[in-house]
Formats: C-alpha cells, structure tokens, sequence
C-alpha cells in the first residue's frame, strides 16, 4: 500500500475535521477524523480515516491505518 501512495500524485489542498484522539494505552492512541482533499480536474476526496499510533523510544510508530469513503 504505501508503494502505491508514493506513485500518487500530491493533493492540491487537503483539510482535516472532527479530529478524535482515543487513549488506548500509556503508549497507543488512535485518530479518528474527516478528510476533504483535491486535485485539479478531479472531484474532491472525501473519506473518514482512522489511524493507530505507538509511541516508541525515539519516534512514533503508526500501526493501523483505515478509510472509508463518506457518505454524500
């Protein structure tokens, strides 16, 4: 998956909304929120993301990444 986004063109302008964090433990936290992204000549990507986190030593870790288109 992630070959696949580096070969994706960069959003023109991209906004976050409804941010959630959930403390999961000491050290994991999830997000939750709404995207809204676009790029010239194509219809705006809306979609609602969550994405799980592990604080590690010396950076942060994402563990768990998903989307799902929103609802119209």
């Amino acid at each position: 998956m992630v070959d696949s986004l580096d070969q994706a063109p960069a959003w023109d302008s991209f906004d976050l909304s409804d941010l959630r964090r959930v403390p999961a433990s000491v050290d994991v936290a999830a997000l939750a929120y709404r995207a809204v992204a676009t790029r010239q000549g194509e219809k705006p990507f809306e979609a609602l993301m969550s994405s799980v986190y592990r604080q590690r030593v010396d950076d942060v870790e994402l563990v768990f990444y998903q989307q799902t288109l929103a609802p119209a």
